[in-house]
């Protein structure tokens, strides 16, 4: 492990802490593509994006986070860990 980086997240009513660690040879992302796909498993990955797209839209508290982090999150095609973290305790896991 090289470092690690905390990072606090609100979430709903408490403030959590995130523990982001970065190794050598992994990656602290993820495609956007393979997030959706992950959540829509039957569906192309455009349709796929499309409809996370739409859940987030439709989950103001996750949206805000999320824009609170990057103001560029809806162009992006590669999430950070921690946006990971945040759809899926917004979202739950697929």
């Amino acid at each position: 492990m090289i470092g690690a980086t905390v990072i606090p997240v609100i979430c709903h009513t408490s403030l959590q802490m995130i523990t982001i660690h970065h190794h050598h040879h992994n990656h602290s992302y993820m495609k956007r593509r393979d997030l959706a796909l992950e959540y829509f498993p039957g569906k192309k990955p455009v349709e796929a994006v499309r409809n996370l797209r739409r859940w987030i839209n439709n989950c103001p508290k996750l949206k805000e986070e999320l824009l609170a982090i990057n103001p560029n999150f809806f162009g992006l095609r590669y999430l950070t860990l921690t946006e990971v973290r945040l759809i899926k305790y917004y979202l739950g896991d697929p």
